[in-house]
């Protein structure tokens, strides 16, 4: 049984560069169950290839990538996500044509080791209907169930894309920008929920809006030109002068 304090996904002097460009330069992190650590850093800073590193879909030039203590460096993307790494992306990707409650189904499906039989329609699988529901009605969508992804409004696509992550009950939630398109309540209620599930789960949060970071993170690591200048509690980091020259503005920090 995991212990709420145990690391169950670290990232090892992880490096990656795309020709001349060095995206990633020696990063290192840790995230524990029972924690939402947060990952911030100004446009460029090499965010989303840290998170594509870690979810598997792009393979670091050197470093090691482990998940409850084992390495996946070289585990693809639909492999890590079998051992419990969801991950939620910047840009919504859904279906149009299904509704929400479908679309919820067919990731749980798609989460399970052994997926249902390929002749059988997930809408018409009964083991996959309650926890769709489950996971719509965690995130304050329930209602829409039956309505057309492509109907949804954004904020609400958002939030079904992270239902589509919780359903497959992963041990791990990389969350990029989820907050991006929100409206100040939907913003809120997201916010309360992500901070609800990091009870079962470790989180990792790369998100722009400061007030959420410093309100939800246990510990913020900040990245400038693919490198970690400072990590800790959200205390320490707002404080931090690096931080504040590299990246928060004086009144971003107060």
């Amino acid at each position: 049984m995991t212990t709420p304090d145990a690391p169950v996904l670290e990232a090892r002097d992880l490096h990656k560069s795309f020709g001349a460009l060095v995206a990633t330069n020696g990063l290192s992190l840790t995230v524990r169950t029972g924690q939402i650590h947060a990952l911030i850093g100004p446009n460029g800073a090499g965010k989303s290839t840290a998170i594509a590193q870690l979810a598997g879909s792009l393979r670091p030039d050197a470093g090691e990538v482990l998940f409850s203590g084992h390495s996946v460096t070289r585990l693809d993307e639909a492999g890590r996500a079998r051992l419990g790494l969801a991950r939620s992306f910047q840009i919504s990707a859904l279906f149009p044509e299904m509704t929400a409650l479908e679309s919820v189904m067919l990731a749980v499906q798609a989460g399970r080791r052994h997926h249902a039989r390929f002749w059988k329609p997930a809408s018409a699988d009964d083991s996959l209907l309650e926890p769709a529901r489950q996971a719509l009605y965690t995130l304050g969508i329930g209602h829409l169930a039956r309505t057309r992804a492509s109907d949804l409004a954004h904020g609400q696509r958002r939030l079904l894309e992270m239902a589509m992550a919780l359903a497959r009950e992963p041990r791990v939630l990389l969350l990029d920008e989820p907050m991006a398109g929100l409206g100040f309540v939907e913003t809120r209620n997201l916010s309360a929920v992500i901070h609800a599930l990091k009870a079962d789960m470790g989180i990792l949060l790369v998100e722009h809006d400061m007030d959420v970071v410093f309100r939800l993170a246990d510990v913020v690591t900040v990245l400038v030109d693919g490198a970690v200048i400072a990590s800790g509690p959200p205390s320490v980091i707002r404080d931090d002068p690096d931080v504040r020259r590299a990246y928060l503005s004086e009144d971003d920090a107060c």
